[in-house]
């Protein structure tokens, strides 16, 4: 006898017909479609935001063997404006009002430019000595703290399409951005109160 008070067990059904496929789910879409899957792009820019002071950028070991310049390219941000401490303590480079700040210097615009020219001409050359695509490019910006400016730098450096010259003609890269240090705060950092001075400058 079947208890009427007792909960429904969802997990089990009736019914033996398999669950339809989910057109919306990529990995359905070729089953259902037959539609192949999305191509590789031609180059892959992994973009690293960090802060000096809490050490220097470390490559995956498999670097190498996954087309990855030898070296990747870096880009010391330290000499550039930093917001007033009060905006700093309250947002970081995700927020867009800091970033609007930030670029709102002309220094931080032009650089802004010339690196992406560079992460081009990079991407260019991992493709070209490559027998196809697939590359990978690694770009490290870093600012004192890798909180603010390098952030802010990175956020807008990721919404550039950054494109490469290909047999069937420009290729647009796929760009990945990974902030290292942006949540490490006040106490986790463990900072002493002799480079308080710094952050004013």
């Amino acid at each position: 006898m079947t208890d009427a008070n007792a909960a429904p067990d969802y997990y089990e059904s009736e019914s033996e017909d398999p669950i339809p496929a989910n057109p919306n789910h990529v990995s359905d879409v070729s089953s259902t479609t037959g539609s192949a899957a999305p191509p590789t792009p031609p180059c892959t820019i992994y973009i690293t935001s960090l802060g000096h002071r809490f050490g220097p950028y470390t490559a995956p070991p498999d670097a190498a063997s996954t087309g990855a310049l030898h070296k990747p390219l870096q880009y010391d941000l330290r000499a550039f404006p930093n917001p007033p401490k009060t905006v700093r303590a309250q947002q970081t480079g995700l927020h867009k009002a800091l970033r609007e700040w930030f670029f709102s210097h002309p220094e931080a615009s032009t650089k802004l430019e010339a690196v992406c020219a560079e992460i081009c001409a990079a991407a260019s050359e991992v493709y070209e000595s490559r027998p196809g695509p697939g590359g990978k490019v690694d770009v490290v910006v870093f600012c004192e703290m890798g909180r603010h400016r390098s952030v802010a730098f990175v956020e807008e450096l990721r919404r550039r399409d950054i494109f490469v010259s290909t047999k069937d003609g420009a290729e647009k890269c796929h760009v990945v951005a990974h902030h290292r240090d942006v949540a490490r705060g006040r106490d986790a950092q463990g900072r002493r109160r002799r480079f308080d001075a710094r952050d004013l400058s």
